[in-house]
């Protein structure tokens, strides 16, 4: 049974990179790409015990996209809509340093010094996919990131 068009809902998926940029660890995510599924409104446990799942979620998300296969750990926005810019990629801004007293760092120029952070960061992560290997649909087990 296919989920009607009104209960359908816009989430968009992206990768996660994280480097390690001498003592910090940086993530960059790819750019999004966004489908419509039926989310789930509940959390609590998978009801699938025929397959000896027993997942604490926070929300689930049910496939009817043979095609789409997304891997495990995949960064989801599902409660909010990401910031991007006119490429397609999420949006950065400069966001200012300062010290543990709460003063700004400046760089020898005088200059403040700032650092790049996304706008918007995903609100959950693909934490396992259930799925059939002749089956309809694929339920994704949402949990927070």
């Amino acid at each position: 049974m296919r989920s009607p068009v009104r209960l359908l809902q816009d989430i968009w998926f992206c990768d996660v990179q994280e480097t390690n940029d001498g003592v910090d660890l940086m993530k960059t995510y790819s750019k999004p790409l966004k489908r419509r599924f039926r989310v789930s409104a509940t959390m609590g446990y998978v009801r699938g015990s025929a397959i000896g799942w027993n997942l604490l979620y926070d929300r689930y998300v049910d496939c009817y996209d043979r095609n789409f296969k997304p891997p495990e750990g995949t960064m989801c926005f599902v409660d909010i809509i990401p910031v991007l810019d006119k490429d397609g990629n999420l949006a950065m801004k400069d966001v200012p340093e300062y010290d543990l007293d709460g003063t700004p760092i400046l760089d020898d120029d005088g200059n403040q010094v700032t650092h790049k952070e996304y706008i918007t960061e995903p609100d959950y992560i693909i934490k396992r996919i259930l799925n059939t290997q002749k089956g309809i649909v694929a339920r994704f087990v949402l949990s927070r990131a």
